[in-house]
């Protein structure tokens, strides 16, 4: 039996859980738990075979989240509002308060939580939702280090890909949600893990504060410059201007990316991140061409 202090992370199959697995095995100071809704999937089994404890819960339950939490040091704790069956605020809130509440009933002596900021006046409910659970946490006395993530430049290879046109030239011709020249905050979502690691590894610095992440601040006009460079060929982009954006407000499956970028705007990108020590703890932070340059195959329809 490993004498290392256990760290649970839960979507440990996800995006930003991933990369929390991968960043602690990297390191090897601690054992990683894994939680996931399905041990026996191949994301999970790959886990499991690279030596992370595999244990099943639903957040929705919190005596399977307390049972996932026992014997543990530290939990890494993220929800996801765009899960299509277990998303939207009321079912994200309640998730993230099962994990703040199952953190204190097993004593945990360290709880990361993955959060956004509250946005009024502008209301992005996915962002609120888990400000909400921030607040719960900060509330309940379990030692905390909230991390306050970005856009992903990861939304390029799923939302956002390139197209082709007729003529098979390549077209950033994305959905309206975002002004051509509007600034986004941004970081890779596969180096989250960097700054969850340094909360884990020096206690004494970061229970009860905040990590705000970003990594640069990136228009649409140029990523899609950054793209055609890096690709030797023009990359078109489908201008949007203020008119074609504030209509993606009213329709429904765009209208939560819109609240979302209208709250980048209202902050000029950087809503309370923080670069330097963004880059102070994490000095291999890559930039939006360093992390397109790696994944440009993605970026592109083959």
């Amino acid at each position: 039996m490993s004498g290392k202090k256990v760290i649970v992370v839960t979507g440990a199959t996800g995006a930003q859980g991933g990369s929390v697995v991968r960043f602690l095995l990297e390191d090897g100071t601690f054992s990683v738990r894994g939680v996931t809704r399905n041990a026996n999937s191949d994301k999970a089994k790959e886990l499991a075979a690279k030596g992370v404890e595999v244990v099943t819960a639903n957040l929705h339950d919190i005596e399977s989240v307390k049972k996932a939490f026992t014997g543990a040091y530290g939990v890494f704790g993220v929800t996801n509002f765009w899960d299509p069956n277990e998303g939207g605020s009321e079912k994200e809130i309640a998730q993230g308060k099962n994990l703040v509440d199952a953190a204190k009933a097993t004593g945990i002596s360290h709880f990361v939580w993955s959060t956004l900021d509250n946005t009024a006046p502008i209301h992005a409910v996915h962002w609120d939702s888990k400000a909400q659970v921030d607040d719960y946490l900060k509330a309940s006395g379990v030692p905390r280090t909230s991390l306050y993530t970005a856009f992903y430049y990861e939304n390029f290879a799923t939302f956002f890909k390139l197209a082709k046109n007729a003529d098979g030239g390549l077209e950033a011709n994305w959905p309206p949600v975002m002004l051509s020249d509007g600034p986004l905050g941004m970081y890779a979502v596969e180096d989250t893990g960097a700054w969850v690691l340094e909360a884990f590894k020096n206690p004494t610095e970061w229970v009860g504060k905040d990590i705000r992440v970003i990594a640069e601040v990136v228009t649409p006009r140029a990523a899609a410059k950054t793209l055609s460079d890096i690709l030797g060929k023009p990359v078109k982009l489908a201008e949007v201007n203020e008119e074609a954006f504030e209509s993606t407000k009213d329709i429904p499956q765009l209208k939560e990316l819109y609240y979302n970028n209208k709250w980048f705007y209202h902050n000029k990108g950087s809503p309370n991140r923080d670069p330097e020590q963004t880059r102070k703890i994490y000095p291999k932070v890559q930039s939006f061409e360093t992390w397109a340059k790696a994944h440009i195959n993605e970026l592109v329809p083959q």
